[in-house]
């Protein structure tokens, strides 16, 4: 499932086809470390799947894009279509009555927030933990980001 994938899908964000950032956003949206944020939040902070990356998209896109967000709403709308594209085989369904108000956002008011859907899943997101040593920097990087992205949610 890549961008290509997604314009088929949705022929009308083809306008945006041209402009290299959508398809890094895009990259950004479907890598399984931000389709595991966007699940957990959905599901066990109850907001949209979208408050999970708001803050970075708005960071690392907001004034890079070839579009702006901000200003054009069909910009959002298809940052939105490209989140459920993303998380419909995962079983997640959109429904217009699961609408909720985005926090801690300059560009987005509202966003989806999925339901689950069993019978439509058709794929599964298989965490595997590990073990590693505490003191090295690399671990000490991970720990400090999982705390930001705690703190965000309080």
């Amino acid at each position: 499932m890549d961008y290509g994938d997604f314009i088929k899908r949705y022929p009308r964000y083809s306008k945006f086809n041209s402009q290299h950032s959508a398809e890094k956003l895009f990259e950004f949206l479907n890598q399984l470390e931000v389709i595991d944020r966007m699940i957990i939040i959905n599901d066990y902070a109850d907001l949209s799947a979208l408050d999970a990356v708001v803050m970075e998209i708005e960071a690392q896109f907001g004034s890079t894009l070839d579009f702006e967000l901000e200003k054009h709403l069909d910009a959002r709308q298809m940052v939105g279509a490209m989140i459920k594209f993303i998380l419909e085989p995962f079983g997640y369904v959109a429904s217009p009555e699961n609408r909720v108000s985005v926090k801690n956002s300059k560009m987005f008011r509202l966003a989806m927030h999925y339901s689950f859907d069993p019978q439509k899943q058709r794929q599964f997101l298989f965490k595997r933990l590990q073990i590693e040593e505490t003191g090295n920097s690399h671990n000490q990087g991970m720990e400090e980001q999982c705390l930001q992205n705690i703190a965000k949610y309080k």
